[in-house]
């Protein structure tokens, strides 16, 4: 599959479930990470192997990104 859209893919779900949560009165972290464990290499493995190993910035960046968000 094509990275780039792996990557959109990827960004609209985080968006939307972000947007879903909000509407619901969570945080919109919430919906990240719970995306992020459905699609990740711990839960379901949609995104292991190469990709994975393609996304290990993007998966760091993404990662302090929520935890300023938390914090």
């Amino acid at each position: 599959m094509n990275i780039l859209l792996v990557i959109g893919i990827v960004m609209l779900l985080g968006v939307l479930s972000g947007r879903l949560f909000k509407k619901l009165s969570f945080p919109q972290v919430t919906g990240y990470m719970i995306v992020g464990l459905i699609l990740g290499e711990s839960f379901q493995g949609l995104l292991s192997g190469p990709v994975s190993d393609s996304f290990r910035p993007i998966i760091e960046l993404s990662l302090g990104i929520i935890g300023f968000m938390i914090g």
